[in-house]
């Protein structure tokens, strides 16, 4: 019986709307089951395919019967398990189940779809699957990783209210012990060179964009001014008058595009200006840790500055796809991002003045407040008539596939993987996929290895040798460190959640790899080897995932310092070991901390610290309080020196 209100998380359903409620115990052919912002039935149960685009952002739709074609091989369901499978998802939608958003809909249906498939295939009905238990491998080996198994496991479990089941309680424990589960594989960490060489180039368009932002808002605005003026005929040699007034333009266009100055059309600029939202969509992601989906669906005016105890914090603030009941959410943002996204509003306000003009809108942009990954309107394209919408989102294109269209924006040979970017690779992705990523070959971009690859560098910056990307990495870190890693939820902003989960996972995967390097040879216990082994004991007698427990449960303390590193548990030292290292090694004359051991890669550091303490001693008044603590100081990075030479 179907006494609730659709499921759907959605601000367009209102009660009015056919599909808002199925009254009765049962469905017929005609039955609503989507409807548009204005109460238009878009799908019905007899559609094969169900239309779920009104309460998405972006296209979304579910299809029972996949199509084969030469290049893919759907998933095939007969009509009788698919009738079996709309009842399924009908029941999802009015049934006694919590409410859902659309795209947590689409993916429990993929995920129940190679099941029907497979039933189909042997002529089986899916209520009859019990009996079968001779395919039971086939269908456990469409779900070999764990999310997909337990969501598998979790989709099949039904109350009485369906009419049927798909394993009685027997059956199941039958299956699941077909569920070999392999483990999922971490999302591969971009090599250092490659990452910081692809920011580079991203950067150098961003840049170079903004080096003639004038030139493209001036001819922009002329094809604006004129598009209805000028005749069919007209067009080719009003376009390079253009480029000939805008060479700067035409230059650039050269540089990043395959343009041919000779051949010159207006639309290479529409070209120009797609890659140019890509690359600040990209350059976003690498900064902020974003989802793909989350940076193509920023709004315009989303950049922001707070000051937080004096320091000042770069915010990108948009909707996030993983939170429901906060539907906002902001990212700590490194400053560099605020030029890539004022190319995005560039780029926003230029398509949006047009289309204020086409459409009437009697909004200003920033009451309006469009996507800045706006859909293309540009006065010189004629079929206007396909254009779908301010509100419309395209999927996001595939990273790599992205690189491809925009040719000339990486060299394929800077991409090649040398020998010690697939070492350093399989170092910080021990299931790095071999046969995928080999010596020689293009590194194979993902949008999400973006996010892992970033919050690893924010954790561990020294992996980065560029400078300036130290400093971005850091400056972001600082605020991400404090929010997610420390609990400091003070903050006058929320931070998003679910970069929350992978910032804490990469947080305490980097506490356990600083931990392991202990063991090395150049960290030396100013107390000796007895003392280095009581320090290291619960790191060499433990598995990697067991120190990773260790972390998570607050077991595992090492910070970085001047002298080398701290391992003291429970809260921080309340002297820091960085400006002031005078405890470090004893002050007063006592003994060197317990919790201390000294790095000796830091030595040629010690030396001139050694030389700058004896310059400002030197120039200081005697016996003040500050020439005081120069001594102190200076005493213990001598005594700290003597110990590593005394070692080697």
């Amino acid at each position: 019986m179907f006494t609730k209100s659709i499921n759907i998380i959605s601000d367009i359903i209102t009660p009015n709307m056919p599909n808002y409620t199925l009254l009765g115990d049962s469905t017929n052919e005609a039955t609503p089951i989507t409807c548009d912002k204005d109460g238009n039935i878009i799908s019905v149960f007899s559609d094969n395919v169900w239309d779920f685009s009104p309460y998405s952002i972006k296209p979304l739709k579910f299809s029972f019967n996949s199509v084969r074609s030469k290049t893919h091989y759907g998933y095939h369901v007969n009509e009788e398990n698919i009738k079996l499978f709309k009842a399924i998802i009908v029941h999802w939608l009015w049934g006694a189940h919590p409410r859902i958003d659309v795209k947590t809909l689409i993916t429990k249906c993929s995920i129940l779809k190679p099941i029907f498939s497979i039933c189909s295939k042997h002529d089986i009905l899916i209520t009859e699957l019990s009996k079968h238990k001779e395919i039971y491998r086939e269908i456990a080996n469409s779900y070999q990783t764990k999310r997909r198994a337990a969501l598998l496991l979790q989709a099949i479990t039904f109350n009485d209210d369906i009419g049927f089941t798909i394993f009685d309680e027997e059956s199941i424990v039958e299956f699941s012990a077909y569920l070999v589960l392999n483990e999922s594989q971490q999302t591969p960490y971009i090599p250092p060179r490659i990452w910081s060489y692809q920011l580079a180039r991203l950067e150098e368009f961003i840049d170079d964009f903004l080096s003639i932002e004038q030139s493209i808002t001036s001819i922009f605005n002329n094809f604006k001014d004129n598009h209805n003026k000028i005749k069919e005929r007209e067009i080719r040699q009003f376009n390079k008058e253009q480029f000939n007034k805008h060479y700067d333009v035409s230059l650039m266009l050269q540089k990043w595009t395959n343009f041919d100055f000779e051949k010159s059309k207006v639309s290479n600029l529409s070209s120009y200006l797609s890659m140019a939202s890509f690359v600040g969509i990209a350059f976003v992601v690498n900064f902020s840790l974003m989802r793909n989906i989350e940076a193509y669906t920023l709004r315009y005016g989303c950049f922001s500055k707070v000051t937080i105890n004096g320091q000042e914090i770069c915010l990108v603030k948009g909707v996030t796809t993983k939170t429901v009941q906060e539907k906002e959410a902001s990212w700590v943002v490194s400053p560099a991002v605020e030029k890539a996204i004022r190319v995005l509003q560039t780029i926003c306000e230029l398509r949006f003045s047009f289309a204020k003009e086409e459409l009437g809108i009697t909004q200003d942009i920033a009451e309006y407040k469009p996507f800045l990954n706006i859909q293309a309107f540009e006065p010189w394209v004629r079929r206007l008539h396909k254009f779908r919408g301010l509100e419309f989102i395209k999927t996001p294109s595939v990273y790599q596939n992205q690189i491809m269209l925009f040719n000339k924006l990486f060299d394929k040979n800077e991409l090649k993987m040398t020998k010690e970017d697939f070492n350093l690779a399989c170092q910080l992705t021990p299931s790095l996929d071999k046969k995928k990523f080999k010596v020689g070959e293009p590194w194979q971009f993902t949008w999400h290895q973006l996010r892992r690859t970033g919050a690893v560098n924010m954790l561990a910056s020294g992996l980065i040798t560029e400078q300036s990307l130290q400093y971005q990495l850091k400056h972001a870190n600082t605020i991400m460190s404090l929010y997610y890693a420390n609990n400091y939820y003070k903050l006058k902003f929320k931070l998003d959640e679910g970069l929350g989960s992978l910032y804490l996972e990469e947080w305490h995967q980097n506490n356990v790899r600083k931990n392991e390097v202990l063991v090395d040879k150049r960290f030396i216990s100013p107390h000796g080897e007895k003392r280095k082994a009581q320090i290291i004991s619960p790191i060499t007698e433990k598995d990697h995932k067991t120190l990773i427990q260790m972390s998570k449960k607050g077991n595992l303390n090492y910070r970085e310092t001047f002298l080398g590193g701290c391992t003291k548990n429970g809260s921080p030292c309340p002297y820091g070991g960085i400006t002031n290292i005078v405890m470090c090694m004893g002050g007063d004359g006592s003994q060197p901390c317990e919790s201390l051991l000294l790095d000796a890669d830091k030595l040629g550091m010690m030396y001139k610290q050694e030389k700058m303490y004896l310059d400002k001693i030197q120039r200081s008044i005697a016996d003040s309080i500050d020439t005081t603590f120069q001594e102190q100081q200076l005493n213990s990075i001598r005594k700290a020196i003597h110990v590593i030479e005394s070692n080697q």
